[in-house]
């Protein structure tokens, strides 16, 4: 069963930590160095059994490169992962300096600065996505 666009959870766990692919790459590094060892490093010899053997210049044309790759990128988003977990969060951004400022219930914080005085401030969202501010000035003069 094969899921569009979902890596799963190994391409997960390999994104939330990235030491255990360079780790995993470093055991294959293993496993290709031992294996030409074994054979006395000779290109022609193969490594494994039946249909499944590969001759050493094979495996190690291919695997090291491969593997060496996994490693060093492993290390390297590691490293990227650690520094970013360790830097200071930044400051408010001036969007939400401003949203905070002339966000919901601005009307009320500038009540006191010229003395008008707002019933309701309300939002309708006539679309679902985009929305208006109402708000209704009150007369506060005195009748009668």
């Amino acid at each position: 069963m094969v899921r569009n666009g979902s890596p799963g959870w190994l391409g997960s766990l390999f994104r939330a930590r990235p030491w255990v692919a360079a780790v995993v790459s470093a055991g294959f590094l293993v496993i290709i160095l031992w294996g030409g060892t074994s054979v006395g490093w000779d290109p022609w010899a193969p490594m494994g059994r039946g249909l499944k053997s590969l001759p050493v210049w094979l495996m190690v044309a291919v695997g090291v490169p491969f593997f060496a790759t996994g490693v060093v990128v492993g290390v390297v988003l590691q490293w990227r992962l650690l520094r970013q977990k360790s830097q200071v969060p930044p400051g408010p951004s001036r969007e939400l300096e401003q949203l905070r400022r002339d966000g919901p219930g601005w009307l009320s914080r500038r009540a006191g600065v010229d003395d008008t005085v707002y019933d309701s401030v309300s939002t309708i969202s006539t679309d679902g996505g985009t929305d208006y501010s109402v708000a209704v000035e009150v007369d506060q003069t005195p009748k009668g």
